[in-house]
C-alpha cells in the first residue's frame, strides 16, 4: 500500500508527495486535510509531487474532481497556484491535456521535477506579493 505526505510548515506552501498506491481511505484523509486547509482560508499555493505515485482508479479521479467542483468557490478565492510533478512526459502530457479541457478555478503548471515546481511556486507567491522564492525554495521539503 502507499502513503502520502501531507507538508504545510512553510506557509503558504503546501507540499503533497503521493507514494505508491493511494487506497480509498487515504483519498478521504487527503481531500479532507485540504478542507481543513481552506478553511483556514488563507492563500496557498500547492505542490503535488506525484514522481512516485501509482495511477489512480477512475473512481477516486472521479471523487477528487467532484471535490474540486464542489470546492470551486474555495480554490479560486484562497489557492494562487497548484505544481503537478510527474515523471513520465506521457503523463505529464495526459494531464495537461484534461486540464485544457477541465479547466481549475486558479493557475497550475505541470512539471517533470520538484524544484521546477518550487520555482514556479516562489514566482507565483511573488506575484501574489506574498514572501520572496527563498523563503518557499530555501531548504529540504523530504
Amino acid at each position: 500500500m502507499g502513503h502520502f505526505e501531507f507538508d504545510d510548515s512553510r506557509a503558504p506552501l503546501v507540499m503533497v508527495r503521493f507514494v505508491g498506491d493511494m487506497d480509498d481511505a487515504q483519498l478521504d484523509d487527503y481531500l479532507r486535510l485540504l478542507d481543513e486547509k481552506l478553511a483556514r482560508r488563507q492563500r496557498l499555493v500547492v505542490i503535488i509531487d506525484a514522481l512516485e505515485a501509482s495511477p489512480r482508479s477512475d473512481a477516486q479521479r472521479r471523487k477528487q474532481l467532484e471535490w474540486v467542483r464542489a470546492n470551486q468557490a474555495a480554490l479560486q478565492a484562497y489557492t494562487m497556484g497548484v505544481a503537478l510533478v510527474f515523471q513520465s512526459a506521457w503523463v505529464r502530457a495526459a494531464v495537461s491535456l484534461v486540464l485544457w479541457y477541465q479547466s481549475l478555478p486558479f493557475p497550475y503548471t505541470v512539471v517533470s521535477a520538484v524544484d521546477d515546481a518550487l520555482a514556479w511556486a516562489a514566482d507565483i507567491c511573488a506575484e501574489n506579493g506574498l514572501r520572496g522564492p527563498e523563503s518557499i525554495v530555501g531548504g529540504p521539503l523530504s
